[in-house]
């Protein structure tokens, strides 16, 4: 389909936006990243997921170094407050929506293990408007699939209850970060 390669990382973190984009401004900066085409999204407090933050690098490179934090921060960094799990690169399978969610809308993150390749179930289920779906590139990714689900946020725990009736899933509900970032 591409041959661009999406790196999703993800952030484990009890710091809120303001906080958060202390470190984001940080890691952005020391990665070089070109904000414009970073996709960043906020978990819902209604959802359940050990992941606050989700980011989307999209790259033409096979070699994009990730690394939140650098050694020597100042003692007034929340750097220790971050845990970085970088999921790996992914190749666009499927690609149903391009952009952002629209208006009244989120998305719905899906993170298959390497056990679930059950594709079509996912794309039987009903109540989402878009599905984009991408598959690990390397074998070290930390995932099989992530899907995103774009969703009327009306219906969004409608799907993830949905979605959860298959094992090996982590999953939540996510609005794309507009300002600030």
């Amino acid at each position: 389909m591409s041959d661009k390669i999406v790196q999703f990382v993800c952030f484990i973190t009890n710091l809120d936006i303001l906080d958060f984009k202390v470190e984001w401004e940080y890691y952005t900066g020391e990665m070089k990243l070109v904000k414009a085409a970073t996709a960043i999204h906020e978990k819902l407090p209604s959802t359940y997921s050990k992941y606050r933050y989700i980011s989307l690098h999209p790259s033409f490179d096979d070699k994009m170094p990730f690394r939140f934090m650098k050694q020597g921060r100042t003692k007034h960094s929340h750097h220790h407050d971050v845990k970085v799990i970088q999921a790996g690169g992914y190749i666009p399978v499927q690609i149903s929506r391009k952009g952002r969610a629209a208006e009244g809308e989120v998305k719905l993150i899906v993170c298959l293990s390497h056990e679930d390749s059950d594709i079509e179930f996912y794309k039987s289920l009903s109540l989402y408007r878009h599905l984009n779906i991408y598959q690990a590139y390397y074998e070290s990714c930390e995932y099989g699939y992530v899907l995103e689900f774009f969703v009327q946020e009306a219906n969004a725990g409608l799907l993830e209850q949905q979605v959860k009736r298959k094992p090996y899933t982590e999953r939540g509900i996510y609005k794309e970060l507009i300002e600030g970032l």
